[in-house]
């Protein structure tokens, strides 16, 4: 098993303005091949890369590069991601179009992809 930390924007910003709160710890099982810490340069260009929408902008922002981490998944893990049906929808045709700009919000009904 491994720990997966999981945040949200609240304990971020509490964290930035108090120095003392942490994100909330969950457990999951996982199969992943590697886990990459963002450096300061790849972060940078990594907030470059939401330049163009200020929404992502300004959520991306309220984080420091220490918090930020890419999980390679294996092609045989058995995480699941869920997502509501308008959503896939907009997805797919998103990546039919080459259209970047995606918006996500907490409220959506979950669906086993």
């Amino acid at each position: 098993m491994e720990r997966i930390r999981i945040a949200n924007r609240n304990n971020y910003k509490n964290r930035k303005a108090h120095n003392k709160d942490r994100p909330s710890e969950i457990v999951r099982r996982l199969s992943y091949s590697g886990i990459h810490q963002f450096s300061e340069d790849e972060y940078k260009h990594l907030v470059k890369s939401f330049s163009y929408d200020t929404i992502a902008s300004d959520h991306i922002t309220i984080y420091d590069p220490e918090d930020v981490t890419a999980v390679k998944f294996d092609s045989n893990s058995v995480t699941l991601w869920n997502m509501s049906p308008p959503n896939l929808m907009s997805l797919l045709n998103d990546l039919k179009t080459d259209h970047r700009k995606r918006s996500l919000n907490g409220r959506d009904t979950k669906k086993n992809l």
